[in-house]
């Protein structure tokens, strides 16, 4: 009732109750009716998850263009997943032109809204990346905070690599103590990821 009046939070929420089949039976082109009503209304979770939809040709003709279209407008209003598959886009060259600088700027806004997900793949980015100077530095300030991650997937993934910046001094002093304990910490939390799964 609340989306046919026209409010937007209330719009997002059915379009997402349909693409989940929450309640409903589960059908896309509802789901993206739904978000299309509020992402015009300027609700930036409904552009995110319409860019989603675009994305992967969900209940949609994929569209990458598009998808970077409604990306763009909720990176713009602060939504730390659009500003990540904004990053992925320039990253990819998925409908606008690869632009390295434009990926890596979307990646740190989302990385600095604590968004685990960017932290990780900034960090490889910049680790990957030797060559320019400071980016073994930049790779360890993500590395340490995606650590902090509650998904064992990520914050192991992040104990790995920073365990090579300490074992080879990338960004950080030389530590092979340091090392291994992130080490060992990278093959607990793997661990223990193998053991929920």
């Amino acid at each position: 009732m609340a989306a046919v009046q026209g409010n937007p939070l209330a719009q997002n929420n059915l379009g997402l109750c349909y693409k989940n089949g929450d309640g409903v039976s589960p059908d896309y082109e509802k789901a993206v009716y739904w978000y299309t009503k509020a992402a015009e209304l300027g609700d930036p979770l409904a552009q995110s998850n319409l860019g989603g939809c675009y994305y992967y040709g969900n209940g949609v003709s994929q569209d990458h263009a598009k998808a970077v279209y409604w990306f763009n407008k909720a990176a713009e209003q602060g939504n730390t997943i659009a500003q990540y598959n904004l990053g992925l886009c320039y990253k990819n060259g998925d409908g606008v032109s690869k632009n390295v600088d434009n990926a890596i700027y979307w990646f740190e806004k989302s990385a600095a809204s604590n968004y685990d997900i960017a932290q990780i793949y900034l960090a490889s980015i910049y680790y990957e990346s030797p060559d320019i100077a400071g980016n073994y530095v930049k790779a360890v300030k993500y590395l340490t905070m995606a650590r902090e991650s509650n998904d064992k997937t990520i914050s192991g993934s992040a104990c790995n690599l920073l365990s090579k910046c300490y074992r080879f001094g990338r960004g950080v002093p030389q530590d092979v103590s340091k090392a291994d304990e992130l080490q060992t910490e990278a093959e607990a939390k793997e661990a223990a990821r193998t053991l929920v799964n």
